[in-house]
């Protein structure tokens, strides 16, 4: 079922939620996340879609004419190593630089 048949009148924050990780979803694996996109959110992925097997995906707006993006195993990877990524990046901000020692 779809959302929008859920909720006929969808608040702009909920739709601009839904374009943007779609538009995440969707990237392919040379290019960046949108930059509107809080890398931190990654995480929430590995919960999504843990035990998908290669060959099975998650539509999100299964029949949608318009809409066709699927989340599968490998780009669930993908965005859960994103965000390892990003804590790996934000840990060392946050250390001292240890070469003045």
């Amino acid at each position: 079922m779809m959302l929008g048949a859920l909720l006929p009148h969808l608040q702009p924050e909920t739709v601009e939620t839904r374009d943007l990780i779609n538009s995440v979803v969707t990237t392919q694996p040379d290019q960046a996340l949108p930059a509107t996109f809080p890398k931190n959110c990654c995480i929430y992925f590995n919960r999504i879609g843990r035990s998908l097997e290669k060959i099975e995906l998650i539509e999100w707006l299964p029949g949608s004419p318009i809409n066709q993006t699927v989340l599968t195993s490998a780009i669930r990877k993908r965005l859960v190593l994103v965000h390892r990524e990003t804590c790996e990046a934000m840990q060392a901000e946050r250390l001292p630089d240890q070469s003045n020692l």
